[in-house]
């Protein structure tokens, strides 16, 4: 989890991450993303200016972030927390349920 916020450049002031959850859709339905990739000047703050304010404050490395996609949610129970120890956990080696 810490690698995945650190790749999408995510403050843990923002969002602590400590929860994966899984989005199913109703078969035959469309949702909008957005699109894009993440990027370390979203975190400049008067404590980070430069690449490396960002690794000694934040431990995460000023390179191009992973693409992120935001999902405008228009029916939140299609979203399900995956559980630690659920066989889906992380997603490898099944789908969430």
């Amino acid at each position: 989890m810490q690698f995945l916020r650190a790749a999408n450049f995510i403050d843990p002031k923002w969002n602590l991450m400590k929860e994966i959850a899984c989005m199913r859709i109703v078969g035959g339905s469309s949702v909008v993303v957005i699109k894009g990739r993440g990027n370390w000047k979203a975190l400049l703050s008067e404590d980070v200016r430069t690449p490396a304010d960002l690794e000694a404050v934040n431990q995460m490395v000023a390179l191009p972030g992973t693409v992120q996609c935001v999902v405008p949610l228009f029916n939140d129970m299609w979203v399900a927390k995956v559980p630690r120890l659920s066989p889906s956990w992380p997603f490898i080696s099944g789908s969430a349920r």
